[in-house]
């Protein structure tokens, strides 16, 4: 078995993107993130740049966490006025799915700013990413699943995250959508369970045909790691786990409510007992740019 570490939210704040690349540096089972690159100052890019001149580059995956709740767009605000707020920001997580499940977002909005942050993400790092999941898993709408599709395989970017062994629905219920919400938002388009794998299989798209880390978010130790893995050992799959590593500071409260829970994954990444618990059940850490 194969597993995918990604670290979402890279450039969030300075310490988080500080806190990845230490992980990276360190040698740990982490060799992927995805950039928030709406968010990603000069020094979090300097940072992940200089890292990977420094590396075997060919060992880290680095895509795009598309981010459509959180800070500014990359677009002027008012050229993508469907996805903001009266100031000008994204609207909140709530906020979109109300939006959505009225049928009020625009997909022409949608695809102009997953485009500028494609080119935006190109221009400050200096390459293409090499896959795509976002913020709060709003590419799992199926309005914004199908535009990001069509966009990644324009670029040729050829992976992203699905979640097959979880319901679509139950991603956002799973964060506080209530049940009734978030099925509105799958009315009339892509099925709750499936629809998506068609949809995919249809296109030049890989992805970790297992996904994991939606339901230990800050819990994660080795003894759930364990727990969770355990019975996936002995496959041939890719799994990918999702973490949320960081340090914790004024900056990132301005901007998340997870706060804790990445410094207990930022330990728990950190810790030998994962690379043990590994190696016990033959199972590889590799990167996005190992998914056939």
């Amino acid at each position: 078995m194969k597993i995918i570490f990604n670290a979402d939210d890279f450039g969030i704040t300075d310490a988080v993107s500080a806190a990845i690349a230490e992980l990276f540096g360190r040698g740990t089972p982490l060799k992927s993130t995805s950039v928030m690159i709406n968010l990603i100052s000069g020094r979090s890019a300097s940072l992940l740049k200089d890292f990977l001149r420094g590396a075997d580059a060919g060992k880290f995956s680095i895509g795009l966490h598309f981010n459509l709740t959180c800070g500014r767009p990359v677009l002027p605000a008012v050229e993508v006025s469907s996805l903001t707020g009266p100031g000008g920001s994204f609207l909140k997580f709530g906020e979109l799915i109300e939006r959505t499940g009225r049928n009020e977002l625009s997909s022409s909005h949608i695809a102009a700013e997953f485009e500028a942050q494609i080119g935006a993400f190109r221009d400050k790092l200096g390459f293409y990413p090499s896959h795509s999941d976002s913020h709060k898993h709003v590419h799992m709408l199926p309005q914004i699943f199908e535009i990001v599709s069509r966009g990644l395989e324009k670029h040729k970017i050829k992976a992203v995250r699905l979640t097959e062994n979880i319901s679509a629905d139950e991603l956002f219920t799973s964060q506080g959508v209530p049940p009734e919400k978030a099925a509105r938002c799958f009315e009339g388009r892509l099925a709750k369970t499936g629809g998506f794998y068609s949809y995919a299989a249809s296109t030049a798209l890989s992805y970790p045909r297992t996904f994991l880390g939606t339901y230990s978010v800050g819990s994660l130790c080795a003894e759930t790691f364990e727990k969770e893995i355990s019975g996936y050992a002995g496959s041939d799959a890719v799994c990918e786990y999702m973490t949320h590593p960081g340090v914790c500071d004024d900056e990132l409260k301005k901007l998340s409510s997870l706060l804790a829970p990445r410094e207990a994954e930022f330990n728990a990444l950190k810790d030998p007992r994962l690379t043990q618990i590994l190696k016990k059940y033959n199972i590889q850490p590799v990167s996005f740019h190992d998914l056939k």
